[in-house]
């Protein structure tokens, strides 16, 4: 029996303004080997428009709708798509997102070269008045991840063949918690330093919120990181730095502390 190479998960929450480039970006994926789950977190809205681009790119991967009893945020929409993924590769599109049509192609083939467990790909991030390109290092550790999370969902592919079965905590910031864990118990991130992914800034929305996503970071450093108050604020301190430089540049490169450093903090 044929079995797919990757399982895309999609969530989609009152998604329907992004219907038409979301399939569209899939519909132009080089690479054709992916299943296609998406998960409607909500009441139903955008529905008409998801079924409308369906119709007009004439998707050819298998494709399996799913929802949420009720909103459930996007945690329980992955998780849910998850449970289902027949792959041992998956991938995460966000609805606003898009992909270059090599994302998987080359995504995946970098994946197989390196025998990765995990890999992400660089993003362009696009706002209405601005572009700016993510530079990553070769590879992202724990210790880099607790200074900063300059991974998108998006951008990463998982192989559940080597990290083993995963979901994603509930709560905010779920996705940086989720690189926490995995990081935390010795796998190493691989980056692909080309940008493929194009995450749309949308103004007003949940990840914009600036004091929200401070608080949903701090949250996260103490619950998953193991270290004291202070060394958490030196932490968080590095995390506010970013934060701010990446909106102040056209070409973003995260700064960080040596390893060696962050293992001294207690």
């Amino acid at each position: 029996m044929y079995k797919n190479s990757i399982s895309v998960v999609i969530p989609f929450f009152k998604a329907g303004i992004y219907a038409d480039q979301l399939i569209k970006s899939l519909s132009e994926q080089t690479f054709k080997s992916f299943e296609i789950i998406i998960v409607n977190d909500g009441k139903g809205e955008g529905h008409l428009e998801l079924n409308k681009a369906l119709n007009k790119y004439g998707v050819v991967q298998e494709l399996l709708l799913l929802s949420t009893v009720g909103f459930q945020g996007p945690a329980a929409a992955r998780n849910l798509a998850l449970s289902v993924a027949t792959a041992d590769v998956i991938a995460f599109l966000d609805a606003d997102d898009t992909w270059d049509p090599d994302f998987l192609n080359k995504a995946y083939a970098e994946m197989k070269k390196n025998d990765s467990a995990i890999l992400v790909s660089e993003v362009f991030w696009i706002s209405s008045d601005s572009t700016i390109r993510l530079h990553l290092p070769e590879k992202i550790s724990y210790q880099y991840l607790q200074q900063t999370c300059p991974i998108q969902p998006t951008a990463i592919l998982i192989n559940r063949k080597k990290v083993g079965f995963f979901d994603f905590p509930k709560c905010h910031h779920e996705d940086y918690a989720l690189w926490l864990t995995l990081t935390n118990i010795g796998f190493e991130i691989d980056c692909l330093n080309e940008p493929l992914v194009y995450i749309n800034r949308v103004s007003g929305s949940v990840s914009s919120n600036k004091i929200k996503a401070f608080r949903w970071h701090w949250a996260v450093l103490c619950n998953y990181v193991d270290k004291g108050f202070l060394s958490r604020l030196v932490l968080f301190s590095i995390y506010a730095v970013n934060a701010v430089m990446k909106r102040s540049t056209t070409k973003y490169c995260p700064v960080v502390l040596p390893s060696k450093f962050i293992n001294f903090l207690r």
